[in-house]
């Protein structure tokens, strides 16, 4: 089976921040899961806001939430609007 994403993605994610939360990033791949896994490694360079569940921005971010954290692929999709920033 192939994988949807490789090292050096550019990816978007959702983390949950509390059951009705959750916080958008966007990241760079760092490291794919081991054979069989569905946990990827990244490295955050914006946070995009949180939403409530009814998809109202409740929190704008200024800064980096996290600089490395491991998410599972089901959280993740690709970067739709890449802005060319590192």
């Amino acid at each position: 089976m192939t994988s949807k994403f490789k090292v050096g993605d550019k990816v978007e994610g959702f983390l949950m921040v509390t059951p009705a939360t959750c916080l958008k990033f966007r990241a760079i791949v760092t490291a794919a899961p081991a054979q069989g896994g569905n946990q990827w490694t990244v490295e955050t360079r914006e946070a995009l806001g949180a939403y409530s569940e009814n998809g109202v921005a409740v929190v704008e971010w200024e800064t980096i939430v996290a600089r490395c954290m491991t998410v599972y692929s089901h959280e993740l999709e690709t970067w739709k609007a890449w802005d060319g920033c590192d």
